[in-house]
């Protein structure tokens, strides 16, 4: 069958073209859930969480499955900010930082269906571990 671009569409080919448009129609219906869990058993299951600062402060979680000698790392989600205008001091962006992390951390909690036993942060300066030591009158909210 030769068809140009404008002929019109007949037949059993019309019936075929109709039949996809109400299939494609429904799309916006169906829901799918990506699989995460690369094994059908697991020995344990770990939301890494890493965060940076640079010109803003962002953040990525990663889920790290274990089962006996195999690792599999899946990525999760991640969320950036951009720096103000104005210039920020690197402790400022570092807590802006560490913020982003853990409301990923806590929207991947809220949102996976087992549980997590082990979480962790990865940080790449010790501000953030010695943040007890400076008094909270140093910091502004963001």
């Amino acid at each position: 069958m030769q068809l140009h671009w404008g002929d019109p569409i007949l037949g059993e080919l019309e019936d075929q073209w109709k039949k996809l448009m109400g299939v494609l129609k429904q799309l916006p219906d169906v829901r799918h859930r990506p699989c995460l869990n690369p094994f059908p058993m697991l020995d344990e299951v770990e939301l890494h969480v890493f965060c940076d600062e640079s010109d803003g402060c962002g953040a990525v979680c990663y889920l790290r499955f274990t089962n006996g000698a195999s690792v599999h790392c899946k990525f999760l989600s991640g969320k950036s900010r951009v720096a103000a205008a104005k210039a920020l001091t690197i402790p400022r962006l570092e807590l802006c930082a560490a913020t982003v992390a853990i409301k990923l951390a806590r929207m991947a909690d809220r949102n996976l269906e087992f549980e997590l036993p082990e979480l962790t942060f990865g940080l790449n300066r010790p501000l953030l571990y010695n943040i007890s030591e400076v008094p909270v009158s140093d910091f502004k909210r963001l």
